[in-house]
């Protein structure tokens, strides 16, 4: 069955039987045919000789191999809570294979091929490749097809058949026979990462067992939708900024395998939120190069990013990589160490004499519907906003909906802790993967209510299957922001509840919270994370200081209300929550009187 368009693939039911025939793989490319062109390598090294920019990341690549020729070879190391090997293992070993490769390709010497031999030799005297946490599994396997894939003809015929042997009885076999946990239904970036490596290994090994790797190729074909159907419709990412760079790479690392290998990417390309999701990435890196972070996300995530350099590609609008060749020329690195090479080699693809600056304003709809407003791209004085919606019952969430971040001047005023680490907490007995109402999640302070910058009531978590979708935006130069509906996260204590959030005359933040309160009395808070440091003044205001600047958080109510100023620490009382000095909370505690209309406004003024 030959498949011509995406509603081909979607169409199919879950008998895997219909879609055994869907691929020819009598047009499979010989090796190497992940990636690599003909030409391609010729057309990096003209380019590394002709673009500063990309010389200083392609010398990133070659640091790494350089250093692994004489490094220990990389050991099987579980993490500090005895879950997963992907933070010692699987991951520096996939750079290392990658990067290996990469230098052999470039330059053509034996010993950078002879190096990512002995280290994948190494690896496969492992106990095991840890299907127990398919993470780790799938970024191994995406490490060693490359690397096997790139050198095959540098690779004797016995090292070549321990290889092969050790990809089939560590992972394929044991996934094929359903002996360990199926990837392919899962909601999360797990069903990106496992199908990347998983994919990325049929495609390199396919000639090895033409059965097992022709089965797992047309299932993710069929599958593979799923994780489309994340970025519907206009391309946010439930699990946030962070990891939708560990996901939407994975995802497209495949998809680009399959180009490479068979001609075409089965129109896996085609999903109208896969397609505009870079924009929800550009606008999620703030003026000060930290990132809109939320849930599970840190700020910290600023990257030369290589899905960013694919959609340049795919895409006819080059303000996509506006940031991009600013990150290259200030020397920044990637997050993906195993798709470095993705970098310089998408460069040669790319003209960048053109690149458009982008508008002020993203939002989208989706799983977490987000309000994104970008005053200027040029400064790190510039005002910018991240507003989010959605649900807590989502996969890496947090007690967050409605929460916000605002920069200005070059400082963060409004901010958000992101996450704590997993193996503290799950070294403390919590579920990090349980989002249900009641779960101990949200009892780690970085999950709960406690730090976010939203409005608390009665202590209470929010409603985790409260849905708060986009109500309006507002993309004018002196109004740029918009409005969320937050009544059902917050339906047990609230008849009511939208809150806008815009940045006004391109100078200061206002948020309006208009309310109509249940049939009890509610205990309130509105919170806010900030960093340095903050003092209450005579008029109830809360000067803010973070070094030698200062802002102004006021607040007032439509109705008279009494109230009290606060600032607070942001520590946990768990054992295991990490430390949060270098923040404070700064709060307006109050009461809102059943049944009661209300509006508060309050504005955040950098001075």
């Amino acid at each position: 069955m030959a498949i011509k368009n995406i509603l081909d693939i979607v169409a199919f039911d879950d008998d895997l039987e219909s879609i055994t025939d869907s691929i020819d793989f009598s047009s499979i490319a010989a090796h190497p045919r992940l990636f690599l062109k003909s030409g391609d390598i010729s057309n990096i090294i003209s380019l590394v000789g002709s673009d500063t920019k990309i010389a200083t990341f392609h010398a990133k690549i070659m640091a790494i191999a350089d250093a692994a020729l004489t490094a220990d070879n990389i050991t099987y190391k579980l993490d500090e809570s005895g879950t997963r090997i992907l933070q010692y293992t699987a991951t520096p070993l996939a750079q290392r294979l990658t990067s290996l490769a990469y230098a052999y390709k470039y330059t053509g010497t034996a010993t950078y091929a002879t190096r990512a031999v002995t280290e994948m030799l190494n690896a496969c005297a492992y106990p095991d490749w840890h299907t127990s946490h398919m993470l780790d599994t799938a970024t191994i396997l995406t490490g060693f097809s490359i690397c096997y894939d790139w050198l095959y003809s540098a690779i004797g015929a016995t090292d070549r058949t321990t290889i092969e042997t050790t990809v089939f009885k560590y992972a394929l076999n044991l996934i094929y026979s359903n002996s360990v946990s199926d990837y392919s239904t899962n909601q999360t970036n797990w069903n990106q990462v496992c199908s990347c490596g998983i994919g990325l290994a049929s495609i390199a090994f396919y000639n090895v067992n033409t059965t097992i790797c022709g089965y797992f190729l047309n299932k993710l074909l069929h599958t593979l939708r799923i994780p489309a159907g994340f970025y519907e419709p206009d391309g946010t990412y439930r699990e946030g900024p962070g990891y939708w760079s560990f996901g939407t790479n994975q995802h497209l690392l495949l998809l680009q395998g399959l180009e490479s290998a068979f001609g075409t990417d089965f129109y896996l390309s085609d999903f109208t939120g896969l397609q505009k999701t870079w924009k929800y990435k550009l606008f999620t890196y703030s003026p000060t190069n930290k990132g809109f972070n939320y849930g599970d996300s840190s700020e910290g995530f600023t990257d030369v990013n290589p899905a960013l350099f694919y959609y340049a590609i795919k895409n006819a609008d080059t303000s996509v990589l506006y940031l991009q060749i600013k990150f290259l020329a200030n020397g920044y690195d990637t997050y993906e160490p195993y798709a470095r090479f993705m970098i310089p080699l998408l460069a040669t693809k790319l003209n960048y004499s053109n690149v458009t600056t982008p508008k002020n304003v993203f939002y989208g709809s989706g799983e977490t519907p987000v309000i994104i407003a970008r005053m200027g791209w040029d400064s790190d004085q510039d005002h910018y906003l991240g507003f989010k919606g959605g649900k807590c019952n989502q996969s890496h969430a947090h007690m967050d909906i409605g929460t916000f971040v605002y920069e200005s001047k070059g400082i963060r005023w409004a901010c958000d802790l992101g996450s704590e680490p997993y193996t503290n907490s799950e070294n403390g007995g919590i579920n990090s993967s349980d989002n249900t109402q009641y779960s101990n999640k949200w009892q780690v302070y970085r999950n709960s209510i406690k730090p976010h910058n939203i409005l608390q009531l009665d202590g209470a978590n929010l409603l985790v299957d409260g849905f708060s979708d986009i109500v309006k935006v507002n993309k004018l130069t002196n109004k740029a922001g918009g409005v969320i509906d937050l009544t059902a996260p917050n339906a047990n204590k609230l008849k009511f509840y939208t809150r806008e959030i815009n940045i006004i005359d391109g100078s200061y933040l206002q948020i309006i919270d208009t309310i109509i309160v249940g049939s009890t009395d509610v205990s309130a808070r509105w919170n806010m994370s900030t960093y340095g440091s903050g003092v209450v003044n005579g008029d109830g205001s809360i000067t803010l200081t973070s070094g030698s600047n200062t802002a102004i958080l006021a607040t007032s109510f439509s109705n008279a209300k009494a109230y009290t100023a606060r600032v607070l620490s942001n520590e946990g009382t768990n054992s295991y929550d990490s430390s949060n000095t270098t923040t404070k909370k700064v709060c307006f505690d109050f009461t809102l009187n059943k049944n009661e209309s209300i509006v508060i406004t309050t504005t955040i003024k950098p001075q």
